[in-house]
């Protein structure tokens, strides 16, 4: 029997929280049980299988684009520099990879905090944005006020602080003091926001999280690989 026909007989699971169910069932599990033989792949240990996967997913940045900035600039909503297709093969590398890009990719705050830039609203479900552990943010004064939709005018501190405390994995905050290219005079202001920023995320977030300010022009690579230690600090 052609294999699209048989997932079309077996149709698509999901569990209560949205997360796709990649049990094998029906027809699909002679193919499951068949590619656990068959496969290279599948046959090594599971240790030594992760380690593959997180070398073959790597390092790679998640940028929020919020509304204007997508249609001043023609900017996707996200703009993922490496969409990884592991999950997509078959169902067992789905239930071992679909969280892998959560847990290792940087998730970059783009244009200030506003509530359509945050990476889970409405393009992650709960269960995704608890496996993010690391976040950048280009820093804007946190006190100047913002819109929020359905809150009106609040602070960006307040805007980003809601946002922060929905990501309950967050290990790692990277704040990103972004110089400008010939504007050098800007220097101790932008030095300014980005600790200001950092000491208010510090006291919000406690001791579980590490927050690092870094100081380099902004690219989409990741902050790590970008700036390495010679030029942050640890908050």
């Amino acid at each position: 029997m052609p294999r699209v026909k048989i997932i079309s007989q077996c149709g698509v699971r999901t569990f209560a929280n949205g997360m796709l169910n990649a049990a094998p069932f029906g027809l699909l599990t002679a193919i499951y049980e068949r590619n656990q033989i068959k496969s290279p792949l599948l046959r090594l240990p599971p240790e030594l299988r992760n380690r593959i996967f997180k070398l073959a997913i790597g390092d790679s940045v998640v940028v929020m684009n919020p509304t204007w900035s997508r249609i001043l600039h023609g900017f996707p909503s996200m703009d993922v520099m490496t969409l990884p297709a592991l999950p997509r093969v078959c169902r067992q590398l789905y239930s071992e990879t679909n969280m892998l890009p959560f847990a290792t990719y940087e998730f970059r705050y783009s244009y200030g905090y506003h509530e359509e830039v945050h990476p889970g609203h409405k393009a992650f479900l709960p269960f995704q944005k608890s496996a993010i552990s690391t976040v950048s943010i280009q820093p804007v004064d946190p006190y100047v006020k913002g819109y929020s939709p359905g809150r009106g005018s609040e602070s960006h501190f307040d805007i980003l602080a809601r946002q922060l405390k929905e990501l309950s994995g967050l290990k790692t905050i990277f704040v990103i003091n972004s110089r400008r290219k010939f504007c050098y005079w800007l220097e101790d202001q932008e030095k300014e926001k980005a600790t200001q920023l950092a000491l208010g995320l510090k006291s919000l977030m406690g001791p579980t999280v590490d927050i690092y300010v870094f100081e380099g022009f902004t690219t989409r690579c990741t902050t790590r690989m970008r700036y390495g230690k010679k030029r942050s600090w640890r908050i």
